[in-house]
């Protein structure tokens, strides 16, 4: 521990700017280089370390002030000077994993009950419908057949007696009328046949565009804003732009799909690539997301959850496993999560969903590994959607993440829609 507080001392240095000094040092849990100015010697630099924040003059950081603020910041975490941070940062990334997990489970199951309200489902309906009118033409056409045979059974014999019975040019002229009649009525229910032939040509081929239309599955697309406050006023609002992108079978057991957003203040970067297999009741996603930021700390996260429905209400387990560094140092996290989902209709226009989500973490990695320090979070989730046409939907949503037996972190309001292509 002792060579982590030298590297803060050692590396601290002053440059003289006109009046002004800068202050670098290097982070002792990072290694990252830091830099504070200072435009007067009158004036005091803030310093932060292991999540404390305090200010010193000039004068102060000459006398070993500092010296003492970092002693006794490391005595308050006898677990080491970079527990503090590596914490701190665990709770930040759950709470991103969280937001992550709940945009993907309401987007998967979205997804999948979409195709059943879209009629989706009705692809054996679709089948059926056109066997009955196959079925009808086909009856149709029997029916003119055994119609025509006897009329032009009676007419034939109408002629031949005609033609044997009456004398020269008469039944000749007689003969040709009928003849002309038979013609005629033979090329009308011939006619009447290609017809119902045709229709039902029309009929099945329309009906095989709709059984090939729906065989394409679902798609659906979404983007949204999102603005994260602070819920102690301590940190500036963020900016959340997220895009998503999820498909199902026609079949409405397997989903797959994408998730990308970007945040600004913290500018992280993350890409979500999840996949989902229904079976009756219960659905099992599989996610991994990628998230980096500008000062190139990556962390890597493996989720998979189950859901089960019961009734109108469907329950999540799942676990998260993290893998990543923060500055030079390695950083590994092991959380779960629990939570159940809810979507229903208002009206014909509105639909509201609600999901709440509880995440623990029970171990943690940063230069050593810490069992049960990590508090519970608690994520609520409501959204409601209105429906502009039957592909097209707004959507507002509000959500927050809350420490247990701790303050609130933020509070998030999202606006944004979905399309169903």
């Amino acid at each position: 521990m002792k060579k982590i507080f030298s590297i803060l001392f050692f590396m601290v240095s002053t440059m003289v700017l006109g009046q002004g000094f800068t202050y670098s040092y290097a982070d002792p849990c990072t290694s990252k280089t830091k830099e504070i100015y200072i435009p007067n010697p009158n004036q005091s630099v803030i310093l932060s370390y292991n999540g404390s924040i305090q200010s010193f003059t000039y004068a102060q950081l000459q006398s070993g002030e500092m010296e003492q603020w970092i002693n006794q910041i490391d005595s308050q975490n006898p677990s080491g000077p970079c527990s503090g941070i590596g914490l701190q940062q665990n709770t930040s990334i759950n709470a991103t994993i969280a937001a992550n997990n709940i945009q993907v489970v309401t987007s998967v199951l979205s997804a999948l009950s979409s195709l059943s309200s879209m009629g989706g489902n009705s692809v054996q309906g679709i089948i059926q419908s056109d066997e009955k009118v196959n079925s009808n033409n086909n009856e149709n056409n029997t029916t003119t057949s055994n119609t025509n045979n006897p009329t032009t059974s009676n007419t034939n014999n109408s002629t031949e007696n005609n033609q044997n019975n009456s004398e020269g040019g008469v039944s000749d002229i007689t003969g040709g009328i009928n003849s002309v009649k038979l013609d005629n009525t033979e090329k009308s229910d011939k006619e009447e046949v290609a017809n119902a032939e045709s229709s039902s040509a029309s009929s099945s081929s329309s009906t095989k565009s709709k059984v090939a239309a729906v065989k394409k599955g679902s798609l659906m697309m979404t983007g949204d804003i999102v603005l994260i406050g602070s819920a102690a006023n301590s940190d500036p609002s963020q900016i959340k732009i997220n895009t998503s992108i999820i498909s199902s079978n026609t079949k409405n057991t397997f989903a797959k799909g994408a998730l990308v957003n970007y945040t600004s203040q913290v500018n992280n970067t993350n890409i979500t690539l999840f996949a989902s297999y229904r079976y009756k009741k219960s659905t099992t996603i599989v996610a991994n997301s990628s998230m980096m930021n500008f000062d190139k700390d990556f962390f890597n996260t493996i989720s998979i959850m189950e859901s089960y429905q019961i009734k109108k209400v469907t329950t999540t387990v799942g676990v998260n496993y993290t893998l990543g560094n923060l500055g030079e140092s390695k950083f590994q996290s092991f959380s779960t999560l629990a939570g159940v989902y809810s979507s229903f209709n208002i009206n014909k226009k509105m639909g509201m969903t609600t999901m709440f989500v509880m995440v623990y973490s029970p171990y943690v990695f940063y230069y050593e590994g810490m069992w049960n320090q990590s508090g519970f979070l608690a994520v609520p989730f409501i959204a409601v959607d209105y429906k502009l046409t039957k592909k097209f939907k707004l959507n507002i949503s509000f959500s927050g993440v809350q420490q247990i037996k701790d303050q609130p972190l933020n509070y998030q309001v999202l606006l944004g829609a979905k399309a169903f292509l």
